[in-house]
């Protein structure tokens, strides 16, 4: 999880820069670096790469401090894990009750 946290770091200080107007929306390398950055955390938390997996740390507040943001986006995206997981094992069982 240390990987991620640090993937969430990198996140969050990307966005922030968005935010403060310090990097512009017109500069690709850096809105592709962010869409790699939630490709990646999807991925380290055996996720889906979807749109509503990548809201669950998309979304910072503001006044969010780095941690609270990184302890929110961790129990968001465990939460998550596990419905997926869970919800895979349940479809899975109904073919082999079928079977």
């Amino acid at each position: 999880m240390e990987y991620v946290e640090s993937l969430l770091e990198e996140y969050y200080g990307l966005s922030l820069a968005f935010e403060e107007g310090t990097q512009s929306l017109g500069n690709s390398e850096a809105i592709e670096q962010l869409l790699a950055i939630e490709e990646e955390i999807c991925w380290e938390v055996s996720l889906p790469v979807s749109e509503s997996n990548r809201n669950l740390f998309r979304l910072i507040g503001k006044g969010k401090t780095i941690t609270k943001y990184v302890n929110e986006s961790l129990e968001k995206l465990e939460m998550a894990r596990l419905q997926y997981a869970y919800d895979r094992r349940a479809f899975a069982s109904k073919f082999v009750k079928a079977a």
